[in-house]
């Protein structure tokens, strides 16, 4: 299963990604650093006392790494229990080849790629920004795609669903994990969400980074699981696609309402749905640095515009979980519009309009409340400054919780009953997610 380098550094989306790949074993954030090993053969060397902060821990290499620079040359390294303040590079090679790694949103390293089998690839470079962009699930296929790739005790499927949702794994020598031949790393779970949803928990119990995926609605099938996997600290991936109304004629079976605030409010659940094919290889990289926490990724089956990151906010900023993506640069704002998934384009196409009108307005994008609220509260007064009371949120789901962040007197433009079966642009006519809505909402908090 040996990778080339040049496969290694693909693009997603006909640009550069990022793949985000961890070993099995992390330490706990509130342990203050991070623990990376492969399997295999060990050894350990108390890394020089050169660098700044470091102590013994354990980041171990496989056996065939040289490594150089302000680490004494050793075949195996052991380095470890880098303080977050800390930023180090290590200069190691394998072959005189070595990839851009980074291990935690707050250290980086340079590290070799050893095959393909360990440490994580990044590419700085942003998905080149499209007017009619792609699905999220889309984009979420191929991302999940190059990590699988590089990450081999990564496996999983979906619950007969593996088309529409993309989890299939498509890459030589990905295969299926079938009656005599058990070295496939696609799962047929079979309709079966509870059943796949346990079988998950299982593998990562195993240290197996287990994934699985169906339609969202159909995430109620799965949630005694979930929640185990929550209270078990379990580093379950779930993939939920089809999110919104937006599947549209498959109609109000099919189309989740309550979902969302459902698992928002699981503890321990991390929850992102992205905006667009940025915020979901940084929904991606959040997802695979979690070792004590299950994840679920809410992706669209209709195609979302992918910003233009040179004229909007950087989607690094999905690590913190809402960040201002539009009218920074204006100050401070008369009205702020927030939102999540596929609507965070009608508050940007609101967005546009209002500055035509003289209106300042900031369009917010939270993927993640759970990250969110684990910011600053410094933090959290710069994305939504407390004196500015005039707010508009906008989510194709149950308005359930958003009082939190538009306050007595903002609006929530979502949805206060099931959906309905009919051409997607005539659901966003009926139920108000259009820009003229936004727009409407928006002048009425500020009183104009």
């Amino acid at each position: 299963m040996g990778t080339t380098k040049s496969s290694i550094r693909r693009t997603c989306c006909a640009a550069a990604a990022a793949a985000v790949l961890l070993s099995p074993e992390v330490s706990r954030a509130d342990e203050g650093g991070v623990s990376f090993w492969l399997p295999g053969q060990y050894a350990s060397l108390a890394a020089t006392p050169q660098v700044p902060g470091w102590a013994m821990g354990a980041v171990y290499y496989h056996s065939n790494v040289s490594a150089s620079g302000n680490v004494a040359a050793a075949r195996q390294i052991t380095v470890g229990r880098i303080p977050p303040t800390v930023n180090v590079n290590l200069n190691l090679s394998l072959s005189g080849q070595a990839d851009l790694v980074v291990l935690s949103p707050t250290y980086t390293f340079a590290s070799p790629v050893l095959g393909g089998k360990v440490g994580m690839i990044v590419s700085p470079k942003a998905i080149k920004d499209d007017a009619k962009g792609l699905a999220t699930r889309e984009s979420s296929g191929k991302v999940l795609n190059a990590v699988a790739e590089n990450l081999p005790w990564m496996v999983g499927g979906s619950a007969d669903l593996a088309g529409s949702d993309r989890t299939r794994l498509k890459f030589d020598g990905a295969g299926d994990f079938q009656g005599g031949s058990y070295g496939g790393r696609n799962l047929h779970f079979g309709v079966r969400e509870h059943g796949m949803a346990a079988a998950l928990n299982g593998m990562a119990v195993s240290k197996i980074r287990a994934f699985g995926g169906t339609f969202f609605n159909f995430s109620d099938y799965m949630r005694p699981s979930i929640r185990l996997a929550a209270l078990m600290e379990l580093p379950t991936i779930y993939v939920f696609t089809h999110d919104s109304i937006g599947l549209g004629e498959d109609g109000p079976t099919h189309q989740p309402i309550e979902q969302l605030a459902s698992l928002r409010a699981m503890p321990g659940l991390m929850l992102i749905r992205p905006a667009d094919a940025n915020e979901v290889v940084e929904a991606w990289k959040v997802i695979m640095q979690l070792q004590h926490e299950p994840a679920a990724i809410v992706l669209s089956r209709q195609a979302v515009p992918t910003f233009d990151r040179s004229k909007y906010g950087a989607a690094a900023g999905v690590a913190k979980g809402a960040y201002i993506l539009a009218g920074r640069a204006e100050g401070k704002p008369e009205v702020i519009l927030m939102a999540t998934g596929t609507e965070v384009w009608l508050c940007v196409s609101a967005y546009e309009q209002l500055k035509t009108e003289g209106i300042k307005a900031r369009v917010v994008s939270m993927p993640s409340w759970n990250l969110f609220e684990h910011q600053s509260e410094d933090y959290k007064a710069q994305v939504l400054p407390p004196d500015v009371k005039a707010r508009v949120a906008v989510e194709q789901a149950s308005t359930f919780g958003w009082s939190q962040y538009v306050g007595p007197t903002g609006a929530v433009i979502g949805m206060r009953r099931f959906g309905a079966s009919a051409p997607i642009k005539d659901l966003q006519k009926k139920f108000g997610f259009t820009t003229e809505n936004v727009v409407a909402a928006a002048r009425k908090a500020i009183g104009k």
